[in-house]
């Protein structure tokens, strides 16, 4: 018998097979909070941007370009110094390079190209090594928690050994991670802000990481996840 709802938790290992599974589940009926579509768009950080974009959210000026030269030289002209590099697909800070300098960016194009990697480069916001990030499930925010980078580095991701704290968003904070989760069209994400003069929406996680949201938040939200994603099994 088919379940009444599935909760897809898509990593790095053969995604595609996840989702060409989930893509039968759903064509059988099955309910789920972020469907296939929406999970490719989350897991590629050139269509993210687009598709925030085109819904009027604040994004990193972002470019994309067919070979490492051109893409180098634009970069530098449009956007300045420092810039941030990023494997289109990368996850959980790892694959996003900060150059400072354009011999620093046109080394690492032409290495990544060469790899067979395709990127994007984004305009560098300083946020002093802090970001947010929300947890979005069912049309409402969840938990929040506010992450520090480590001492040396400059990414504040939990992976790569930030800090994350309590955090109580504000009205605006949770009106873009809910405008960014709809523009993405998932129903559970992991939306990261930049907090600054003018705050950005940086990335939406179709599959996000929370144990170290719950340890900051004291919120259950593996049961939250759950809970929501059988209510729509149900039709609730």
């Amino acid at each position: 018998p088919l379940p009444d709802a599935t909760l897809a938790r898509v990593g790095n290992w053969r995604p595609d097979s996840v989702l060409a599974a989930l893509e039968v589940a759903v064509d059988r009926g099955v309910a789920t909070p972020n469907p296939p579509p929406a999970i490719r768009c989350g897991r590629d950080h050139w269509r993210t941007v687009r598709a925030l974009a085109a819904a009027s959210l604040p994004v990193p000026d972002t470019l994309a370009g067919a070979d490492p030269e051109s893409l180098a030289e634009a970069a530098a002209r449009r956007l300045g110094f420092p810039v941030i590099v990023k494997q289109r697909r990368s996850r959980m800070g790892v694959g996003v390079i900060r150059c400072d300098a354009r011999d620093q960016l046109d080394a690492v194009l032409d290495s990544l190209w060469r790899l067979g990697d395709e990127v994007i480069v984004q305009r560098f916001h300083d946020a002093r090594g802090e970001s947010l990030r929300l947890l979005v499930v069912g049309g409402r925010v969840a938990a929040a928690a506010r992450l520090r980078a480590a001492d040396g580095d400059w990414r504040s991701n939990a992976a790569r050994g930030g800090r994350a704290t309590a955090h109580q968003p504000s009205s605006d904070e949770e009106r873009l991670a809910l405008a960014a989760a709809r523009a993405i069209g998932l129903g559970h994400c992991g939306v990261d802000l930049l907090p600054g003069e003018r705050t950005v929406v940086l990335e939406v996680n179709p599959t996000p990481g929370f144990r170290h949201l719950e340890a900051a938040s004291g919120i259950d939200v593996a049961r939250a996840l759950v809970e929501d994603a059988l209510g729509r099994g149900k039709g609730v």
